[in-house]
């Protein structure tokens, strides 16, 4: 029985400057986006949402260490694209232009979200005096809400806003679209 040929990627690194998106029509991509739709904005809130509700509830058991690997993780991932577009030679300004709009209010309250999930989850390793379990974890849970309902919703609501209708128009306008 004769094998059939396989093709395999041709990876090389480090790319080629300029070869990033070549032969890729950016304009007609980038236009075929709904960004100002409202589904897109719901989309963004609830996608961000999700992760932080999740890494809330994991860091709760896990005496607070998950919400200090899942949140990072994007974080990590731009800082490594950032890099590879630097060390290829192609302008790192797209990140700024995807990241800057909207990312002046999303980061911070990923923090805050994140910070909120550390201390609900590693209440219990040191409680304050005089409390038991139970109050101290209760306090840290009231608290952890009250950030999410004043601070962390609202927040993705406006960053969701902005990423949805402001990072287009900046993407828009950087790429010459």
């Amino acid at each position: 029985m004769a094998s059939s040929p396989v093709s395999t990627p041709d990876f090389r690194l480090p790319l080629e400057p300029g070869t990033i998106g070549r032969g890729v029509d950016v304009g007609a991509t980038v236009s075929a986006i709904p960004f100002e739709s409202t589904n897109t904005v719901s989309f963004l809130f609830q996608q961000n949402g999700r992760v932080l509700i999740a890494s809330t509830f994991l860091a709760a058991i896990t005496f607070g260490v998950v919400a200090l690997v899942l949140n990072p993780i994007t974080f990590a991932v731009l800082g490594f694209l950032t890099c590879q577009l630097i060390i290829t030679g192609n302008d790192p300004g797209i990140i700024l232009a995807t990241i800057l709009p909207h990312g002046w209010v999303e980061i911070p309250v990923i923090l805050i979200a994140t910070a909120a999930a550390v201390r609900l989850g590693a209440v219990v390793t040191r409680l304050p005096r005089g409390k038991t379990v139970g109050q101290a974890w209760i306090e840290a849970l009231g608290d952890t809400i009250k950030l999410a309902v004043g601070v962390v919703i609202p927040g993705l609501l406006i960053a969701a806003v902005l990423e949805a209708v402001l990072t287009s128009a900046v993407v828009s306008w950087y790429l010459g679209v």
